[in-house]
């Protein structure tokens, strides 16, 4: 079991599939972000007879590595996160913001990051 976060457009992310976050989305996210990757061994590369080579990402649930590890999973329609840390909670709504997206918890708390009064950022979570 454990406990997961997720990278959603809708409030509720059991509907994420409504609106999801489309995995182009997601490589210009990793290709913008110096401490985001694509976890190497799920990716696949052909080379064609001119010796170009055509790079394939896993098709269901690619790893995006954080800190020299597989943190994070995109899953079709968000990003997801079981069992977050702190740091990682951080990251989450950086990538959140990044994506005009919420960063929700599995019982439907939202998770911002917020400026604090004399700076830094800090998370607040919020539920409804």
């Amino acid at each position: 079991m454990g406990y997961d976060l997720h990278i959603v457009r809708t409030r509720e992310w059991a509907d994420a599939e409504e609106e999801p976050i489309l995995l182009d989305e997601v490589e210009a996210l990793v290709a913008a972000d110096p401490e985001l990757r694509w976890s190497p061994s799920l990716d696949s590369v052909v080379t064609t007879p001119d010796g170009a080579e055509i790079r394939y990402r896993a098709a269901q649930n690619p790893a995006i590595q954080w800190r020299e590890i597989s943190a994070f999973r995109w899953s079709g329609d968000q990003i997801e996160c079981k069992n977050p840390t702190p740091e990682q909670i951080v990251k989450l709504a950086q990538m959140a913001r990044a994506l005009n997206a919420y960063l929700v918890g599995d019982d439907g708390e939202l998770y911002e990051l917020k400026k604090k009064l004399f700076g830094g950022e800090k998370i607040v979570i919020t539920k409804e």
